[in-house]
């Protein structure tokens, strides 16, 4: 799914199988998946509800500019509302590509901020 170098197993069972995750995927028409969005949610207490973060969109290349990825975020703005859980904010992470940015205007996003920090030692140590 355009990762160069893919997810090891465990991670894989541990996003599927964590409550406050959830993976919408899209698939051809021989159900082979072409696309998949991943969608954090957790309380928060600033909100006074919950907030929720795209995490991952991916879309295979030969697939791409044809709708499945804005199909992937209506599926998430429609679990987002209120039927479902009510989320206050909807958050993508800034570091998104440059030129991904008008895609996801065109859902509906606003540019905040561009600022980010990470732990920096904490990635070292990771190899991040």
């Amino acid at each position: 799914m355009g990762y160069a170098h893919g997810s090891d197993a465990q991670t894989v069972h541990w996003v599927i199988s964590h409550p406050e995750i959830e993976i919408f995927v899209a698939a051809d028409s021989q159900d082979r998946p072409v696309g998949m969005v991943s969608l954090s949610h957790r309380p928060q207490l600033r909100l006074r509800g919950r907030i929720a973060t795209v995490d991952e969109l991916v879309v295979t290349e030969t697939w791409r500019r044809r709708g499945v990825g804005k199909a992937l975020m209506q599926q998430v703005l429609e679990r987002c509302g209120a039927r479902a859980l009510s989320v206050k904010r909807l958050e993508v992470s800034a570091y998104a590509l440059e030129e991904l940015k008008g895609f996801y205007t065109s859902c509906g996003f606003v540019q905040v901020d561009n600022m980010v920090m990470r732990h920096a030692e904490l990635e070292k140590q990771h190899g991040q």
